[in-house]
């Protein structure tokens, strides 16, 4: 059992510091795993994409208390390198009370808690955020773990804050996939599409229903899409009646275009300069990952 069932809060969220010093060996060690969480970001951040994921174990009033915990990782050429942390109270230490906590590796402390998630939420994060989180970690390893004081969902929810989301309220009574899903329903994905410079038919589909058209010379501005949590198929079409054709599209996760193309000007010139056939031109898949 790593902590009681029900998780409580501090109002600030700020760790305290505990007035029991870690021994010097228990020190090392834990400082050597951050040390190579934040190795493994400058190693390897520069060559892919860096995410991080909050979770969450239900609580089992009988046998499992429930559990927050992070995972990051880092998309490289040689596939992910991920790093797992918690914070727990030490080794035989009383949570309803201060005792030492200590940020641990998810993966050694409790490896049986990755097929207990029921709740989760993955954000895309810069390498600076990132660096930071490694500092936060810092700070809750010199912190008491207290039931109702400072738990694992504050480091979830400070490290939230950290990179700017939008966290929940934080209550004593809140279980750790309480909070994970509705910090997921806080920010969840919002994906739009725009159709534009349409010459003479552009068409989009998402998961097999018509979701925008614009016509000849059109432009529909940017229209939202209702994605379901998961992979999401996006399908754009363009048809043309006679003569050349032209075609824009823009479709936006979060305020940011993350899909793009256009070619040739509608009614004016046509894309590559030629003429085309009657009916479907091109039909071009996408798929868009939304996280709720």
């Amino acid at each position: 059992m790593n902590h009681p069932p029900l998780e409580g809060a501090r109002a600030d969220n700020a760790p305290r510091r505990s007035p029991v010093l870690l021994g010097a060996a228990q020190r090392f060690v834990l400082s050597v795993v951050l040390f190579q969480f934040l190795f493994t970001v400058l190693s390897y951040a520069a060559s892919g994409e860096v995410h991080i994921t909050f979770l969450a174990n239900p609580t089992d009033y009988h046998t499992t208390p429930g559990h927050a915990f992070l995972v990051v990782s880092i998309h490289t050429s040689n596939g992910p390198k991920e790093e797992a942390f918690g914070f727990y109270p030490r080794a035989g230490g009383k949570t309803f009370v201060g005792w030492p906590g200590a940020v641990e590796s998810q993966f050694r402390r409790n490896p049986d808690s990755f097929s207990r998630v029921t709740a989760s939420f993955t954000r895309e994060i810069t390498l600076l955020q990132y660096y930071n989180i490694g500092r936060i970690m810092q700070a809750f390893n010199r912190s008491d773990y207290s039931l109702l004081e400072t738990n694992c969902i504050d480091l979830v929810d400070s490290v939230a804050r950290s990179i700017s989301l939008k966290t929940p309220v934080r209550a004593v009574i809140q279980t750790p996939v309480a909070y994970v899903k509705e910090l997921a329903r806080l920010n969840a994905d919002v994906f739009e599409i725009r159709l534009y410079n349409a010459d003479d038919l552009l068409i989009a589909s998402l998961n097999g229903t018509e979701v925008a058209r614009a016509g000849f010379r059109g432009d529909t501005g940017r229209q939202p899409l209702k994605t379901k949590q998961g992979d999401n198929a996006l399908e754009i079409a363009l048809y043309n009646d006679v003569l050349g054709v032209a075609w824009g599209y823009q479709v936006y996760k979060n305020g940011k275009v993350i899909i793009s193309d256009q070619c040739g000007q509608a009614n004016v010139r046509g894309c590559y300069d030629k003429n085309y056939p009657k009916g479907l031109i091109w039909k071009r898949s996408f798929n868009l990952r939304a996280d709720y």
